[in-house]
């Protein structure tokens, strides 16, 4: 059996005023605004962040893509080495030390 795993990324907001369900191979941050999605995903859609991740995937393993990997990159520091500092930013930052990214499924 062929395993195919990538790390992609994209702003998924209501469908017709309301949420829409991602299946069990989805990890899912919550934005409170539309802003604050721009923000993020500019943040974990930047080279750094690709490069980072890069270097810690071990594409060998059952699941090389996991909330722990995923949650181990501070968007604080990320923020400051890209020169993003808005409310927004400073939102996502406060989060993540707390609830991070939510396994769905």
């Amino acid at each position: 059996m062929n395993k195919v795993f990538l790390l992609f990324f994209c702003m998924v907001g209501p469908a017709d005023g309301r949420p829409q369900m991602m299946d069990d191979t989805c990890y899912f941050f919550p934005c409170e605004s539309r802003e604050e999605c721009e923000s993020l995903y500019a943040l974990v859609s930047s080279r750094a962040a690709r490069e980072y991740w890069t270097s810690m995937i071990f594409w060998d393993s059952k699941r090389p893509i996991t909330a722990r990997l995923l949650n181990s990159l501070s968007l604080e520091r990320l923020a400051k080495e890209l020169g993003q500092d808005d409310s927004s930013v400073r939102s996502l930052v406060g989060r993540q030390s707390g609830s991070n990214a939510t396994k769905v499924g």
